[in-house]
This record gives structure tokens, sequence and C-alpha cells, in this order.
């Protein structure tokens, strides 16, 4: 009996290694193979950050959906996919960057009517700018001084009006804008 059997194929047209941002992400694994499958992620977390669509098949042509939860941690996390089919393997690598944050104390600060300087505490891991819209003239952004955390420096000029003034400063990164609020009040009224 003469048969001959087909060589173990797996064609994979994903890339081996995944590198993704830290909100959640869903990544297509394509792949044809002439051969029943299984796989399996393993992760050093105890928890399934990480999940297939699909973790068994028969042969054929597949395009599985990869699903990764948001990394909330401040550090990046790793996960190995392994394929096995006929006593072989084919192994991807999944790396999610950490969460990217910029915090600042307080979200809204209130200024006297005189204005003067106002420090903003912010603590962040990740590089970020400020910008200040020219409308908020009255708001001058000074200096970053940068420790551990860092600490946003504006001028703010005196209100000579009766009337309060709010403006808004914008901690630009690249996973988002952190906005700030700033609040002047106005003199008090002169009664005569």
């Amino acid at each position: 009996n003469n048969t001959t059997i087909d060589p173990p194929v797996f064609t994979l047209k994903s890339d081996r290694l995944i590198e993704v941002a830290s909100n959640n992400q869903v990544v297509v694994i394509d792949f044809t193979t002439n051969r029943d499958w299984s796989a399996i992620i393993e992760t050093e977390e105890s928890n399934d950050w990480c999940r297939l669509s699909m973790s068994e098949g028969k042969a054929g042509k597949y395009e599985l959906s990869l699903k990764i939860d948001k990394n909330l941690a401040e550090y990046a996390r790793e996960a190995k996919l392994s394929f096995f089919y006929d006593n072989c393997s084919e192994t991807i690598e999944i790396k999610q960057r950490e969460h990217l944050f910029v915090d600042v104390d307080n979200d809204t600060y209130v200024v006297e009517s005189q204005g003067g300087e106002l420090s903003v505490n912010l603590e962040s891991n990740t590089d970020f700018s400020v910008s200040v819209d020219k409308k908020y003239d009255w708001i001058s952004y000074i200096a970053t001084k940068a420790t551990k955390e860092s600490t946003l420096v504006f001028q703010i000029t005196a209100n000579s009006s009766v009337d309060g003034r709010t403006g808004y400063v914008n901690v630009n990164y690249s996973d988002g804008t952190k906005k700030i609020t700033i609040r002047q009040a106005g003199v008090d009224p002169i009664l005569e």
C-alpha cells in the first residue's frame, strides 16, 4: 500500500512579535494549517488579560481574534501565544506597553483677583507638553520644575474686572490630554 502523507504545514501570516499600546486591543491572527491544532497563551500574571477567540481547530484557514485588555499597570507586560500541530509548534510574542498617565493634584484651581504665581503638582510616567489657548492671555506658562514629580508654574495676571474669569490649560501626552481649570475671582466692587 503506497500512501504518501503530506508533511505538516502551518503558515502564519501574522507577525511573530505583536506590540500594542496600553488600551484595549483586538489583533487578528491569520494562519493556515493542514493539521489539527491547539493554542495556549502563557502570561506571568495570574489574570487572563490576553484571550484567543478559539483554542483548537481542524485543518484549514483561520482568522482568530486576540483580545487584549487595557493595561492599567505602570509596567509593560508580555505573553506568549503558542500553536501546536502534529508534534510541531509556532510561537507569537505579545508585548503590551504600560499605562501612560498624567495626573495633577486638582483639576480646578482658584486664584485671587490680584493674580500671582500658581504651582500645579503633576505626576507622570510619560513625556508631556503644556499648552494654554491664546484667548486666555492672562495665564502664562512659565516652567516645569522636574524631580520625581513635576511642578508646573503659571503666572496669573491681575484681574481688574469685578467679573471672575475661567481659563483652561491642557497637558498633552501620547495617550490623551489632562485638562486643568483655572478660575480667577474678580475684584471686590467699590461702593461710593
